[in-house]
């Protein structure tokens, strides 16, 4: 399984178990944080879904592509990804395949986050250097890429959300793109933020209609491709690290 896609749910439910203070000691380098106990409960969690085999055989094999197609191929329950999956797989996708999102998992009823709780940040860092030959340019091309229209026309294209409030307004969205804006705004403030870059949460298939996720196992998706990230004031896009390129569950 690719280690890095894994590594999104593995933090998000020691999050939810630990609270916010334990992405705040992983951002920090405190000594001896990826030791804590929300991390190591969340650990055990994950390695008994790979001992009770709910992994999809071959995974560890797998590139995030050809996971994400096994899983759009009905062989995998549940995938680890960011909002970018429906529009990366699009072209494999079957009809009447409609994804769904879901928080991920809480280990139970001790977790400090409730199972709302969903990790989304800004997917894609974008800066302009001090010294830069043309700074003014650098930041004109933020303006436009930020502005309400810019953003609009982002996700119109790509099937992701922006760091920009406001922006979905209007825009005819997919059916996957629909279920992450509803958990977004489920999850209100409590937005996971830290050691992380996209919308990480497990996706299911359904014929009609959304249902929760109740489990979920393995990862995949695709490297911070486009900009998946959490609402922010329409002028000042947030700056943190979201399902991920695994093996499908």
């Amino acid at each position: 399984i690719h280690p890095r896609y894994m590594s999104w749910p593995l933090i998000s439910t020691a999050i939810k178990f630990g609270g916010p203070s334990v992405a705040l000691a992983l951002d920090n380098l405190e000594p001896n944080a990826w030791k804590s106990d929300a991390m190591k409960a969340a650990a055990d969690a994950w390695h008994q879904i790979v001992k009770d085999k709910y992994i999809l055989e071959g995974s560890p094999g797998l590139d995030h592509k050809q996971s994400q197609t096994a899983w759009c191929q009905g062989k995998a329950a549940f995938i680890s990804c960011g909002s970018w999956l429906e529009s990366e797989q699009k072209d494999v996708t079957p009809a009447g395949f409609n994804m769904t999102i879901a928080p991920t998992p809480s280990l139970g009823s001790g977790d400090k986050l409730p199972f709302e709780a969903i990790r989304g940040t800004a997917g894609e860092p974008f800066m302009v250097p001090a010294k830069a030959r043309n700074v003014a340019g650098g930041l004109e091309y933020f303006r436009t890429m930020l502005s309400k229209k810019g953003a609009q026309d982002f996700t119109r294209k790509v099937a992701s959300l922006t760091v920009v409030a406001g922006a979905t307004e209007g825009v005819e969205l997919p059916y996957g793109l629909t279920s992450v804006v509803k958990a977004l705004d489920a999850s209100g403030q409590r937005v996971q933020l830290g050691c992380t870059t996209t919308t990480t949460a497990s996706w299911s298939a359904t014929s009609s209609t959304p249902r929760v996720a109740s489990s979920s196992a393995g990862g995949s998706a695709r490297r911070t491709s486009s900009t998946s990230a959490r609402r922010a004031p329409t002028r000042s896009p947030r700056t943190p690290r979201s399902r991920s390129t695994s093996g499908a569950a």
